[in-house]
């Protein structure tokens, strides 16, 4: 019997790290495709942190981007945020579940102000005006780019086939590039981090439409595993 197809979406290695994560006897049971629908790009930037109080990181591309801490403050999105800075020298003040719980949590606690978010040149949340419209005055920096890129040939193929394929999804914009690429799916299961991931697709193309129970990557792990499963006895 073929193996079910997990394809990922996410920038290579981003891509390469989550299929890794996944238990063994769930990636035992899967041929991973990665297909990237964007590519990180760095934004020359110089960053000034002199005056600052903290900065806000809201992904592993900020940090990527941003200079060493040598022990600044940080607030976090997710956890693997949180380490990739703390590996970087940062100090983490915060981790938070989504951009609307670090708002939340940081206006819900006197922080000193100002405040900067290092971040990509498509960002959702708004968080940086948010959060000074709270009271906590924070500007950004655009340190990235992500850059929209086509379905492989190979993957489009793939979706295309009945081969039975699983998808993730992890944001808003990778979701809507994937709605355009896609032509005519036969056999696919799409998992999405978030309800408003999932708004973007049309649910009529897909066998099943999946939402993580809670925006996090541990969340979409044990999603996908379930699905996997759930394939695999039906």
């Amino acid at each position: 019997m073929t193996k079910p197809i997990l394809i990922m979406t996410r920038p290579a290695q981003a891509s390469r790290r989550f299929a890794d994560s996944l238990a063994a006897t769930t990636l035992a049971k899967l041929t991973v495709l990665i297909s990237p629908l964007m590519q990180i790009k760095p934004v020359p930037a110089a960053i000034n942190l002199e005056g600052v109080e903290g900065v806000v990181f809201s992904s592993g591309h900020g940090v990527e981007n941003a200079p060493i801490g040598q022990g600044r403050t940080a607030y976090c999105v997710g956890s693997r945020t949180a380490e990739f800075a703390k590996a970087k020298g940062w100090d983490i003040a915060l981790v938070a579940r989504d951009a609307d719980d670090l708002v939340s949590l940081l206006l819900a606690s006197p922080r000193k102000a100002p405040l900067l978010h290092l971040c990509g040149m498509h960002q959702r949340g708004n968080i940086a005006q948010r959060l000074t419209d709270g009271g906590l005055f924070t500007t950004t920096m655009v340190v990235y780019d992500q850059e929209l890129l086509p379905l492989t040939h190979v993957a489009r193929r793939t979706l295309e086939s009945e081969h039975r394929c699983f998808v993730p999804l992890f944001s808003p914009r990778t979701a809507e590039q994937f709605r355009t690429e896609l032509r005519k799916p036969q056999n696919v299961i799409c998992i999405a981090l978030s309800a408003e991931i999932a708004s973007r697709l049309d649910h009529s193309l897909f066998e099943q439409m999946v939402i993580a129970a809670e925006p996090t990557a541990a969340s979409m792990r044990l999603a996908l595993e379930n699905q996997v499963e759930w394939n695999r006895l039906a």
